[in-house]
This record gives C-alpha cells, sequence and structure tokens, in this order.
C-alpha cells in the first residue's frame, strides 16, 4: 500500500502546491487575452461599414478603429501580466488555495472590464461630442459627452464592485489558511 501511495505523491505534491490552480489560470489568461484581441480586431469589419455612410462618419469610424486596434493590443498585455502575476498570489503550500485562484479570476475581469469600458466611454463620447457641435443633428440627439463621463464612471463601478469581491475571498481563504496554520503549530517541534 505505502508504495501505491508513493508512486501518487507526486501527484497529491502537485495538488497540493496550488500549482494545478495556478498555472492553467494563467494559461487561461494568455488564451483570453488572444480571444479579446481577435474579437476587438474583428469588430473592425463592423467599424467599416461606417465607411459607407460618407463625410464625418468616415473620420469617426478611422478614429474608432484605432481605439479599436489600441484596445486589443492592450488586452493582450493586460492579461499577459495578470497571468505572469497569477502565480505569486497564492502561497506555496497554503491549505486552500483554490478560492485565491477564482478571485483573482473576479479580480482580473472586473480590471478588465472596468478599464475597457472607461477608455472606450471617454473616446467614443469624446469624439461623438466633437462632431456633434458642428453637425445638424445636434437639436434631436442628446449630449454624447454624456457618455465621456459616465463610461469611466460605469467602469470604475465594474471595477470596484469586482475587486470588493475578490478580496472579500481572499479574505476569507487568508484567515482559514492563517487558522489552519494555527490549528496545526506544534511548538515542540520548533
Amino acid at each position: 500500500m505505502s508504495s501505491i501511495l508513493a508512486i501518487l505523491k507526486p501527484m497529491f505534491d502537485y495538488i497540493d502546491s496550488g500549482k494545478l490552480f495556478r498555472q492553467p489560470i494563467q494559461w487561461l489568461y494568455y488564451v483570453l487575452g488572444v480571444i479579446f484581441a481577435i474579437a476587438l480586431l474583428a469588430s473592425i469589419s463592423k467599424t467599416a461599414e461606417f465607411f459607407d455612410l460618407g463625410g464625418t462618419m468616415v473620420v469617426v469610424a478611422v478614429l474608432v478603429i484605432i481605439l479599436q486596434i489600441a484596445l486589443a493590443a492592450f488586452s493582450v498585455l493586460f492579461w499577459i501580466k495578470r497571468g505572469d502575476d497569477m502565480a505569486h498570489d497564492t502561497a506555496n503550500g497554503a491549505r486552500f488555495v483554490a478560492i485565491p485562484a477564482v478571485a483573482n479570476i473576479i479580480r482580473c475581469f472586473g480590471e478588465f472590464a472596468g478599464i475597457v469600458i472607461a477608455i472606450f466611454g471617454v473616446y467614443v463620447g469624446v469624439i461623438a461630442g466633437i462632431f456633434w457641435l458642428f453637425s445638424s443633428w445636434r437639436d434631436y440627439v442628446g449630449c454624447p459627452f454624456l457618455i465621456a463621463i459616465g463610461g469611466p464612471v460605469v467602469g470604475y463601478l465594474i471595477l470596484l464592485i469586482n475587486r470588493f469581491f475578490a478580496e472579500s475571498m481572499l479574505a476569507i481563504a487568508s484567515i482559514a489558511n492563517d487558522t489552519h496554520e494555527l490549528a496545526t503549530f506544534n511548538p515542540v517541534n520548533e
């Protein structure tokens, strides 16, 4: 029986170390960065449809395409950075390792969504607002500068709420890990 357990020991050590949770999530982050970048680049074809409208819409379309390319690059860089940080968020040998991994996912999605919504809101709101000031449809459409104000507010709230839930989960995991260490502490062996 002990020889079977000896064979299985590397597998159990790998699971207990937390690498089982950190490494796949790290790879997932890299994949997410590429997927979001591809989605943003693919949406350029939808934006390019504004070229058919001519006039100022061509300028708006070009500016939005520049934003989509910049956000695609940001996506890759953001998720690579967060994937690299993932290895540091969960301590080796901690008793509770899945909670910090899930908390990290919640935090990163909130950060990414909040930042993208804020940037997109400001950029599109300002561009639309500038064209709105000099257009004839100003009487028919509300002020797009409100998008430039609302985008960062909504983005910040998304970031804040996701961060709150992630930190709440991390606090629970930290308390549980510290309690487990105290429960298994044996001063005689120290």
